[in-house]
């Protein structure tokens, strides 16, 4: 067994900081081999800039008298360039359909909306004339209109 390794029941060897295993082997002539793996912890797999996803609330936005609303991501200056996936689902003021902000409107025949653009501050999403969201079922206020679900990579 190499030196530094662990045996454990199932003939492995482990390395003692968890991040490296040895796999036994044997070869056709019957000589025991160890083969080195690396193993990254979910410590080390994070670290290495995998993406993460954060959901924020939209708040108040009455969308029939507001086009547009702007929502703070509050990511660091690298992060919000690592965006690469943004969801919006918007809520009836009376609770009863969740709606994505991007779908295609029944009545009208076009995309109800969508994400105008992101900054280093926020996330600006607004809807489309005539579409779903441009009617009195979307105007009430003092309520979390929907949320916005960002997939990005963290610092």
């Amino acid at each position: 067994m190499p030196q530094d390794f662990t045996r454990n029941t199932n003939d492995k060897a482990v390395w003692n900081d968890s991040d490296v295993i040895a796999i036994q082997s044997t070869k056709t002539n019957g000589d025991v081999v160890w083969e080195k793996t690396t193993v990254l912890s979910l410590k080390a797999q994070l670290a290495l800039g995998q993406t993460t996803t954060k959901t924020l609330e939209i708040g108040d936005w009455s969308i029939p008298g507001n086009r547009f609303t702007n929502v703070l991501h509050g990511l660091s200056a690298t992060e919000w360039k690592t965006i690469r996936a943004v969801n919006v689902i918007v809520r009836s003021d009376a609770d009863t359909k969740y709606v994505p902000l991007a779908s295609i409107s029944a009545y009208a025949g076009v995309i109800d909306g969508g994400v105008t653009y992101i900054d280093s501050s926020g996330i600006q999403i607004s809807r489309t004339d005539g579409g779903e969201f441009d009617n009195v079922a979307y105007s009430t206020t003092s309520f979390n209109r929907g949320w916005i679900t960002i997939e990005y990579t963290k610092d």
